[in-house]
């Protein structure tokens, strides 16, 4: 695949790489990556390259669980900011004043 790839954009590449430093070197300043494997694909999205990997499914399940990570971490966040905004709300705004504001409106 890598090398139909390499023909056709006419694209310097010289494969197999065997040092990991290189490797990652490599991965770190590319644009894009295109792999089939699962550890040099999320070098990729690390280093915030356009990734491209196959849907195979152990690609497709780790991805899908790192995906779910980040996600359940941004809502925790997100409802640990919004219970401190609620509080302090709460804290300085009487119920009346809120009802008032709220019949503005």
């Amino acid at each position: 695949m890598v090398e139909k790839i390499r023909t056709k954009t006419k694209i310097k590449a010289d494969l197999p790489i065997q040092d990991p430093q290189k490797i990652t070197e490599e991965i770190s300043q590319s644009k894009i990556v295109i792999s089939d494997r699962l550890h040099s694909s999320l070098a990729g999205i690390f280093f915030e390259a356009r990734t491209i990997t196959f849907n195979n499914v152990k690609n497709r399940r780790v991805i899908k669980k790192i995906l779910r990570m980040i996600i359940r971490f941004f809502i925790r966040i997100l409802s640990r900011y919004l219970f401190v905004i609620m509080i302090v709300f709460i804290q300085n705004t009487t119920l009346k004043s809120f009802i008032n504001i709220q019949r503005k409106d």
